[in-house]
């Protein structure tokens, strides 16, 4: 992140908390946007950086908007992805790759905070995004019923640090398509390759030391490469 960029989302984030809210109503609507909210824990019990204590305000405000930048760009301009499935048969490790297509930029006026508040030692903040003109066709191409949705559900190691919330999403994206695939393909592939974006707010909850993410996604399969048998 820029350092201009970084302090300019700060400021953003913290005059929200002290001002509370920015509602919905005062905001321009003429463009589609995404609202969703986000977490962070104040007093995680694990701290990636290796420091005791809390939080700062400006390492809160860091992670949320990480994630934010993170699940609108999902969101709006989604990921390729390739997964080679293991197969222990064939001596063969299961590996799943997925890069996002674009982000959007830190420092971006769009990025909005709506309001924050603290509950149970976590700062939630609900943070806005709306589109410009042309990032609306990006939206507009995936709002199709032609692409299919799937569900999935994914795991991080939370005593890892923040980072495995976002592997979380992550691992919840190649669950989703693994559970799409095990109902069409009957022989397990060498390698599937795609497209897949965010469809609506993913929902992270900590569950016995893991971050556990559920999130649907739209895909788009590009290529299902069987094993060729000689």
């Amino acid at each position: 992140m820029r350092a201009g960029g970084e302090r300019f989302l700060v400021r953003a984030l913290l005059f929200a908390a002290c001002a509370y809210a920015l509602p919905l109503f005062g905001q321009d609507l003429s463009h589609d946007f995404y609202v969703h909210e986000f977490w962070t824990e104040l007093e995680p019990m694990v701290f990636q950086s290796g420091q005791a204590g809390p939080l700062t305000k400006d390492e809160a405000v860091r992670q949320i908007l990480t994630e934010a930048q993170y699940v609108f760009s999902g969101e709006l301009y989604g990921f390729t992805f390739s997964w080679t499935p293991g197969d222990p048969r064939r001596a063969i490790s299961d590996s799943f790759t997925l890069r996002p297509v674009a982000q959007i930029k830190w420092g971006d006026p769009n990025l909005r905070v709506l309001d924050t508040r603290v509950e149970n030692r976590r700062l939630i903040a609900r943070v806005m995004y709306t589109l410009a003109p042309f990032q609306e066709s990006w939206k507009q191409g995936w709002d199709s019923n032609v692409y299919p949705t799937a569900t999935g559900r994914g795991e991080g190691n939370y005593l890892l640090g923040f980072n495995q919330k976002i592997a979380s999403y992550e691992d919840a994206v190649k669950e989703a398509i693994h559970g799409y695939l095990r109902e069409r393909v009957l022989n397990r592939p060498n390698k599937v390759t795609g497209q897949v974006v965010f469809s609506g707010e993913p929902y992270t909850v900590i569950e016995a030391g893991k971050y556990v993410t559920t999130l649907t996604v739209k895909l788009k399969i590009d290529k299902v490469v069987p094993y060729t048998v000689f």
